[in-house]
């Protein structure tokens, strides 16, 4: 698998609470028009920040769909923002909060 390129990496799986990421947020993002037929330039942008655990490009009502780890409500907000709310393309946003966690990555919590 590896020499087909089948496995992209190897990678610890983390109790995210013990390393400063125990809050997880998932963001529903809507695209302006203008921006509507190109939404993997606006996912990489995202993607780029160490807070993005990951962003979908999705059908229905929504464009783009990140999850988001902080270490509180409070990194969360300044995430919004200080990233989110200063991307141009983005029309609106729903954030949508875990309250707890009960797989991730294949691991049951």
């Amino acid at each position: 698998l590896e020499e087909e390129g089948a496995i992209k990496t190897y990678k610890a799986a983390f109790d995210y609470k013990k390393i400063g990421e125990g809050f997880c947020a998932f963001v529903l993002i809507a695209l302006s028009p203008t921006e509507y037929g190109d939404p993997e330039r606006i996912a990489a942008e995202l993607a780029r920040h160490k807070e993005v655990e990951s962003v979908n490009i999705v059908a229905g009502d929504w464009e783009l769909v990140m999850k988001i780890r902080t270490k509180d409500q409070d990194e969360y907000f300044n995430f919004l923002k200080n990233v989110i709310s200063k991307e141009k393309g983005i029309e609106k946003t729903r954030s949508i909060i875990s309250l707890k966690e009960i797989k991730t990555e294949f691991i049951k919590a």
